[in-house]
């Protein structure tokens, strides 16, 4: 056995999983992705020879959970507050769209019901509230309500889009200590395709306000057909015309079955992987780097949803995460009882924290299945029923983003034995 192969062996001295071996030596690997393929041949040899355990105990190791966490063990950490349900644009790829159109535009908190959630959630001890929508700079009670919550010692953040900016230009500087503008595309054209009703020189202005005024901007462009091609030359001139360089790229994809259209959307998967790593060399020639961070989340981690973060919709009911606002997921309505009641006695966000979704049948035998950007408790539960169609088109995309966070790590690891 070479010096590598005793590296993977030691790291079966305490019980763990051929899985979890894997992730923790590729990542030191010079090539990450190579090295998974490569490991999974020997312990697969392993497996057979019966030097490991068997696969079905493999999984009951790997697949013992903790206890559900208690809502003192885990305390609520952010809050998601969608202040209106209105928007101003028409982007074709809109995950809240369906829930938007069966709920009443008009119903939205107001600014004493406003006060009176941050106040509790101040007592929660949360520490950070993000303002969103629909648009949430379509009602001033968002700056209002971002100024009472600074006031409180609340970090606070508005994802918007970008649009009515420069209307409230001096305002929002002072009241959010994050801005995220969700901006698709450098190329007026490609922006205007995707974001129907959008001004794109109308957003670049609001950026260019806000970066100005010293406010910390992230420019969130959704990946699709429509703006891949264009997508590595997007640092460059974000640099030069904005005065920006902080990313969030994220690829289309669908939340919900109801959205399952927007697979059609995708781009190619060669276009997508060049566009990665064209987008990437821009950022190091920039010196920059995007906000995404290797995730730490393993198969049997708790998610965030219900357990260190919930969201708000315009009328008042309370959901364990932002991508879960669907009918039966409602834990109370802010209007009927206190935030810090639902937080604690809710039976839904009870059993939300105890119940354990299980993943698709196609991620049981990924090695890296906890590295998985689609590894969300929204998506499991809304494409059960179609669970192949979305496996077959998403998971080569998500090998892409995995494959790309292993060697951010692994250049990590290399900055930290260089110093």
């Amino acid at each position: 056995m070479d010096s590598a192969g005793k590296g993977v062996w030691d790291c079966f001295d305490t019980p763990t999983t051929p899985r979890k071996v894997m992730r923790h030596k590729a990542v030191s690997h010079a090539d990450p992705a190579q090295q998974l393929r490569d490991m999974a041949t020997m312990v697969d040899l392993l497996l057979e020879k019966g030097f490991l355990v068997a696969a079905d105990q493999d999984a009951a190791v790997e697949d013992e959970a903790p206890p559900p966490p208690s809502p003192d063990e885990n305390p609520l950490r952010s809050l998601y507050i969608h202040m209106t349900d209105r928007c101003n644009l028409q982007c074709i790829y809109c995950y809240n769209q369906g829930y938007r159109e069966s709920t009443d535009k008009l119903q939205e908190l107001d600014m004493d019901t406003l006060q009176q959630l941050l106040d509790d959630a101040a007592e929660l001890s949360v520490k950070s509230v993000v303002f969103t929508g629909g648009e949430p700079l379509l009602r001033r009670e968002s700056i209002e309500a971002a100024n009472y919550a600074r006031k409180l010692g609340i970090k606070t953040t508005c994802l918007t889009n970008g649009s009515l900016l420069t209307r409230r230009a001096g305002e929002a500087a002072k009241a959010f200590d994050q801005i995220v503008v969700s901006f698709d595309s450098w190329v007026a054209e490609e922006n205007e395709r995707i974001r129907v009703g959008c001004q794109p020189e109308r957003i670049s202005t609001g950026i260019r306000d806000m970066v100005e005024s010293g406010v910390d901007v992230t420019i969130r462009p959704v990946i699709t057909k429509h703006n891949v091609e264009s997508m590595a030359g997007f640092p460059e001139w974000a640099e030069r015309e904005l005065g920006c360089t902080s990313f969030q790229p994220a690829l289309c994809s669908p939340i919900s079955a109801d959205d399952i259209g927007l697979l059609d959307f995708l781009p190619s998967l060669e276009s997508y992987r060049q566009a990665k790593q064209g987008f990437k060399r821009a950022l190091k020639t920039l010196g920059k780097g995007n906000k995404r961070e290797l995730p730490t989340k393993t198969r049997t981690a708790q998610c965030g949803a219900g357990t260190g973060m919930l969201s708000i919709a315009p009328n008042g009911d309370v959901f364990p995460c932002q991508c879960l606002h669907i009918d039966g997921k409602a834990a109370g309505n802010i209007h009927q009882q206190p935030l810090e009641s639902i937080w604690r006695t809710s039976p839904v966000l009870a059993q939300f924290r105890q119940e354990r979704t299980e993943p698709f049948s196609a991620c049981h035998d990924c090695a890296v299945q906890g590295l998985c950007t689609l590894n969300c408790r929204a998506i499991y539960d809304a494409f059960r029923s179609e669970e192949k169609t979305f496996t077959d088109a998403m998971c080569r995309y998500a090998a892409v983003e995995i494959e790309d966070q292993l060697w951010r790590e692994a250049d990590r690891l290399a900055a930290l034995d260089g110093n």
